[in-house]
């Protein structure tokens, strides 16, 4: 069965992400405190460019550093929920529940420039499958 294994927050764009025991959903608009729900992330000037909570698997991170030297661990992949053991590919396109949160898998949300700039990763193709998720 697949489990949480991270959940992290960001309290404003380009501000490295910290670790909660938990956190709080707000309906369509992410998890309270973090940037995208307080409306400061580096992608809030377009709705369609961001989720509200976005989801990698650890197993995603893994390969990605086995296959591509890439290493982003404890929140630095700049994902709200790490998972271990769940298909995240599977939840695209349906509801599903972490907790007491039912969210719905809008779209694979990709690695990009930003992300190899904030984490000062050199610019190199990503192997991780992760999804944007949004609060129902």
């Amino acid at each position: 069965m697949g489990r949480v294994v991270g959940v992290y927050l960001a309290g404003a764009g380009g501000l490295a992400m910290r670790s909660v025991q938990a956190a709080v959903a707000v309906a369509s608009q992410g998890l309270l405190g973090d940037r995208y729900q307080a409306g400061t992330g580096q992608w809030c000037y377009d709705r369609r460019l961001y989720d509200d909570v976005t989801l990698i698997a650890s197993e995603a991170l893994n390969a990605a550093g086995a296959e591509h030297g890439v290493h982003l661990q404890g929140g630095a992949a700049r994902r709200n929920v790490e998972t271990c053991g769940v298909d995240l590919q599977a939840l695209v396109g349906r509801q599903f529940q972490i907790g007491e949160v039912v969210l719905y898998g809008n779209r694979p949300c990709e690695p990009c420039r930003y992300l190899d700039r904030v984490t000062g990763q050199p610019p190199r193709p990503h192997c991780a499958d992760e999804e944007g998720c949004e609060p129902v």
